[in-house]
């Protein structure tokens, strides 16, 4: 994104022993050993949008054991082509125990897929929401103030542009809202926190919600 710095997370899931990966940031040294020392095998790497798919050839060639997933839309990562059998599927995901997942509609760009991590009570976003906090560079904070998920969490303009059925943005949130029973939200962009499904749904007022 050129000179705009924009905040990128990793969600680290442990489930039964396991973790799951999701939205991997840059593999770095420093990052490599803090997975090595959570002394858990890397078992699921996700892909939860079209988007976020820039490091997964990394983190598969260092952990050739752990299984990808990818959300629906994604048609070959890393030149090698995607099979059903790597799409986040139905309940009977491997991770199904703990984490819950949903196919979000109405933004064919993204196709993001929600996750919700039970034990923790935690919706874990990826572009639908950012949450972009003080702690950021000048102009990170300024375009933020402007475009909108400054300081809160919820939707910016640029999702508005992505968006193509409002309605179905509406009855995606909706549903997120009403089968999971969250009380934090983390997000794929800077900070996320606290966030009960009403406030969520005030956040994505603007589209029915």
């Amino acid at each position: 994104m050129g000179p705009l710095w924009v905040p990128r997370r990793m969600t680290v899931i442990e489930v039964g022993g396991g973790l799951l990966l999701h939205s991997p940031n840059e593999l770095s040294p420093a990052l490599r050993g803090a997975l090595d020392a959570l002394e858990a095998p890397v078992r699921w790497l996700v892909a939860p949008s079209v988007m976020h798919t820039a490091f997964l050839a990394d983190y598969q060639a260092a952990y050739p054991e752990a299984l990808l997933f990818a959300a629906p839309g994604l048609e070959h990562l890393g030149g090698a082509p995607l099979t059903d059998a790597t799409r986040v599927g139905g309940e009977d995901a491997p991770w199904a125990s703990e984490v819950r997942h949903l196919q979000t509609e109405g933004v064919p760009r993204l196709n993001e897929v929600a996750f919700f991590h039970a034990p923790s009570q935690t919706l874990v976003l990826t572009d639908f929401a950012h949450d972009v906090g003080p702690d950021n560079p000048w102009l990170t904070r300024t375009v933020f103030r402007a475009i909108g998920g400054y300081g809160r969490i919820g939707p910016t303009r640029y999702f508005r542009w992505l968006v193509e059925d409002r309605a179905a943005v509406a009855r995606s949130v909706e549903r997120i809202c009403a089968e999971w029973e969250f009380s934090r939200v983390l997000v794929g962009h800077g900070r996320g926190g606290a966030c009960a499904p009403d406030e969520l749904r005030a956040a994505f007022r603007a589209y029915g919600a």
